[in-house]
């Protein structure tokens, strides 16, 4: 069995009928020199944290529902022959609709300064009570990295429910309040 069939927990027949079909065009090559690439990689990342929900990323993809088009998920070869070479070394793949999957229309080779404008961290509301020195309740929001005051009272309840109207005021993909 060659490497990438084994990879790919496929045939050697079925590799090469795929390739005479022209499904995809990925040498032959040994496992080291395919576990080695930096696109193999980035590949190997999406397909873990996108089905594994014990992954440390499983939060931020798979559990909010981002999955890997089947033709992707089978193969890291289509995955390359939809994608092209990764660019450089600086390059990996955004999601161009940060709540879309990863699938060849949505995805793209972006550099690090790209991604930053399309990152799930711009949407983040995050709510915090804290208790002032006099005993009173402050409520405040954070939102796109932005410090929001929501008031002083005299309940907890109160302020959550401050904070809440805070954060019904702007959508976001996530609401998360610490207390």
């Amino acid at each position: 069995m060659t490497a990438f069939a084994k990879v790919h927990n496929m045939s050697d027949d079925t590799v090469r009928g795929h390739m005479l079909k022209g499904y995809c065009s990925w040498p032959m090559v040994t496992p080291n020199a395919i576990t080695k690439d930096a696109a193999y990689k980035c590949w190997n990342a999406i397909i873990q944290r996108t089905t594994n929900p014990n992954d440390p990323s499983a939060q931020h993809y798979s559990l909010r529902g981002i999955t890997v088009c089947p033709r992707w998920r089978v193969s890291f070869a289509w995955f390359l022959e939809d994608m092209g070479p990764r660019p450089g070394p600086e390059y990996s793949v955004d999601r161009i609709n940060n709540d879309g999957n990863y699938d060849p229309g949505n995805c793209r080779w972006a550099t690090a300064t790209q991604q930053a404008h399309n990152t799930q961290k711009t949407s983040i509301k995050r709510g915090h009570i804290q208790t002032n020195p006099t005993g009173r309740y402050q409520g405040q929001v954070r939102i796109n990295r932005k410090l929001v005051a929501c008031g002083t009272y005299d309940t907890k309840e109160e302020a959550q429910q401050a904070i809440n109207n805070k954060l019904q005021e702007v959508p976001s993909a996530t609401n998360e309040t610490h207390k």
